[in-house]
């Protein structure tokens, strides 16, 4: 498992000398002015766990309703269709926040906090969902 996709190094400069004009800021503030990109970057890592957890969630219900058990459907077993409602569940939320906070984005009222909410939510409810896929 894992994010097979995303590709995460270490960038290291040793005497490099850049312009002044080319600089994000002023010497030394480097990382307050590449802060301001941190709520985008957090939403955007909460959507990227909200479509791992849909696709759990997608082939969870295909699963239950391919795989025959006691004569019948799995997903036609009380246990197995609350594991679906509990992962839809989340799934919902997910999505609903995620658009709302995705419009504050657009119309620039985003507030940091509801980009650390959505990450923080959304990441805790997708492995919730995996969770209940799994099973």
């Amino acid at each position: 498992m894992g994010l097979h996709m995303e590709n995460v190094n270490d960038i290291w400069f040793d005497n490099v000398e850049i312009e002044e004009k080319d600089m994000l800021s002023t010497e030394g503030n480097g990382l307050l002015a590449t802060s301001r990109g941190f709520a985008y970057e957090r939403l955007t890592d909460a959507f990227n766990v909200y479509g791992q957890a849909l696709c759990a969630y997608e082939d969870a219900c295909r699963y239950a309703n391919q795989r025959i058990a006691f004569g019948k459907e799995i997903g036609k077993l009380q246990l197995i269709q609350n594991h679906i409602m509990e992962m839809a569940m989340r799934i919902y939320s997910m999505r609903d926040m995620l658009l709302h906070f995705a419009w504050n984005k657009d119309n620039d009222m985003l507030k940091r906090e509801e980009a650390s909410i959505a990450k923080q939510y959304c990441s805790e409810a997708a492995n919730e969902v995996v969770d209940h896929a799994m099973r």
